[in-house]
């Protein structure tokens, strides 16, 4: 891409306080509690039942922002499973914030998490970078003041 690494070109340079652009998409997700901030544990039937699905709001190389009725406590971590260009990828993430959303119905929550550093966050981070710039590129999310 003209020589600039890619994750240079996700910076965000406009003034804001975030390292990285947020971009909107709408993949779905699925989301646990989980204890240990190391890689993911393999696969297992009873993570199923553990698991709730939700609908990512954005995403930037940083965390990702997402919408579920699993209530998570801030500061807690989670794991996220997000399917990326055919592959899928499980991503532990600490939430930074909460927000119930006034819907009728099933509560629901908005929730802003940030990536833990692992390998399968190092594996995922330029893969989102080249999707976004590939497909995302005019989705660029608007930051609020």
């Amino acid at each position: 891409m003209n020589g600039v690494p890619l994750l240079e070109l996700m910076k965000d340079e406009d003034g804001h306080d975030r390292t990285f652009k947020r971009y909107w998409v709408n993949f779905p997700v699925s989301v646990r509690v989980t204890t240990e901030e190391t890689a993911a544990s393999p696969y297992a039937p009873e993570d199923l039942a553990e698991r709730v699905p939700g609908l990512t709001h954005n995403v930037s190389l940083s965390g990702i922002a997402f919408v579920c009725a699993g209530r998570f406590e801030p500061a807690g971590l989670v794991e996220i499973e997000i399917m990326l260009a055919g592959q899928m990828y499980r991503l532990l993430a600490r939430v930074c914030r909460r927000q119930q959303l006034d819907l009728p119905g099933e509560a629901l929550y908005h929730y802003g998490t940030q990536f833990i550093r692992t390998e399968a966050a190092l594996a995922f981070i330029p893969a989102a970078a080249e999707f976004l710039l590939l497909h995302g590129a005019a989705r660029r999310a608007a930051v609020p003041a």
